[in-house]
């Protein structure tokens, strides 16, 4: 059925349109400095298509039942489509073009649109989300930080190879494989990363872990680092 509704969702002429204009705004963004060279991250297909699959397995691991997770699913795949209009607020302009497109593709209650559309509306800082589907989906959207994603050709997000990202006893346990030891500062550069999945399992009653290497890393020399910081919300 994910698949099923994945080809639904990605093949439909309007979302390839978002998808072509997510494109070139990134370009532009990427190429605009070098400060957001450095920072430049993909929101388009390939970014939301890991988020749905990871939203979903984690609701999942969390003792959710089929439906929600399935509803998280969708939510990854549409998080981003407010990028259209750029960056800033994209999350409440995309929760607003979900509902319109979920409704116009059919497949889903107006009360599940209204639960997508909410998760999407908060997935930015998941500070504010009012369901579990909301804070799964940030939890997802901030862990997918890996040279799959960086769009900048000077960022150290390059040199993170890959991560994965599971609930084990009731810990949200985060793993990154690096290239090199510097691609530590792409998580210090976009403090959303290390930020966004603690506050949100520890409001989930879960324990959080980072590893880097194999190796639980604690961000001791956090407060040391000196490079440039993303903070535009």
């Amino acid at each position: 059925m994910l698949e099923e509704i994945k080809q639904k969702i990605t093949n439909d002429s309007e979302y390839l349109e978002w998808m072509a204009k997510i494109s070139e705004i990134e370009t532009e963004f990427a190429n605009s400095s070098p400060s957001n060279n450095q920072v430049a991250l993909d929101h388009g297909k390939n970014h939301m298509d890991r988020v749905a699959n990871t939203t979903y397995t984690l609701l999942k691991e969390y003792g959710m039942d089929e439906r929600t997770s399935f509803l998280g699913y969708v939510s990854g795949l549409v998080h981003d489509i407010g990028m259209i209009y750029g960056k800033k607020n994209h999350a409440e302009n995309g929760s607003e073009l979900a509902s319109s497109f979920l409704k116009r593709l059919n497949f889903l209650t107006e009360k599940e649109i209204e639960e997508i559309k909410s998760a999407i509306s908060t997935h930015g800082s998941g500070a504010n989300a009012t369901s579990i589907i909301g804070s799964f989906l940030a939890v997802a959207d901030k862990v997918d930080m890996c040279e799959r994603r960086t769009l900048g050709t000077s960022s150290p997000i390059q040199l993170i190879k890959k991560y994965d990202v599971t609930i084990q006893n009731k810990t949200l346990k985060i793993f990154y494989e690096l290239s090199s030891k510097d691609g530590k500062s792409g998580l210090y550069m976009i403090p959303k990363s290390i930020d966004v999945p603690t506050f949100i399992a520890n409001s989930l009653g879960l324990q959080v872990e980072f590893y880097i290497d194999g190796k639980l890393e604690k961000f001791e020399d956090r407060n040391s680092y000196q490079g440039y910081v993303y903070k535009r919300k």
